[in-house]
């Protein structure tokens, strides 16, 4: 197992959204600790020895993984273009957003909107892109895929009512688009 991996399988907490301000703080013990808890709790599975990436998305995934949430951001404005726009939030929004929402993507525009607006819940375009993200998990290895959630977690809100069907083009765009900003 790379160097790469060891973090993403044996330290969850210093990339689970809600602790990871905690985890940067915590001393080494209280971050064994923090992950350990995590791992239990979540029943995350420990990938073998000899365990690797070993599909395209997978090793995608895993080289951008401090940014899924960006991705995910860039997929739910890409999804949500035409509510976004039309919101005083969405004036508001990163610059980088912005111009990913005029990049083209207008066919992927969904009808399902959000209920609260932009302004009220700023999450609802993480929550919304995540949603697709995370339908990427039975593409990616067995021991990844429930690891997926965690960068992406949100408290509350919603979330598409429908089957999310993820788009891989605009899934691959978003994250070349990620890579290109870093």
């Amino acid at each position: 197992m790379g160097p790469d991996l060891l973090r993403l399988v044996y330290a969850p907490a210093s990339y689970y959204r809600p602790w990871r301000s905690v985890y940067a703080t915590a001393t080494p013990a209280q971050q064994r600790w923090l992950n350990a808890t995590l791992i239990r709790d979540r029943h995350l599975p420990m990938p073998s020895a000899r365990a690797s990436a070993n599909t395209p998305l997978a090793r995608r995934m895993i080289a951008v993984w401090d940014r899924v949430p960006e991705v995910a951001v860039l997929i739910g404005a890409a999804r949500l273009r035409d509510w976004a726009s039309m919101q005083r939030g969405g004036a508001a929004l990163p610059l980088h957003v912005q111009a990913f929402m005029r990049s083209g993507y207008s066919r992927y525009d969904t009808t399902e909107r959000p209920a609260r607006l932009l302004e009220d819940d700023p999450d609802a375009l993480l929550r919304w892109g995540a949603a697709e993200v995370r339908a990427l998990s039975p593409l990616l290895p067995g021991w990844l895929a429930p690891r997926l959630a965690l960068p992406l977690y949100t408290p509350s809100g919603d979330t598409p009512q429908r089957d999310v069907v993820p788009d891989v083009d605009l899934f691959w765009s978003a994250m070349s688009y990620v890579e290109k900003l870093s």
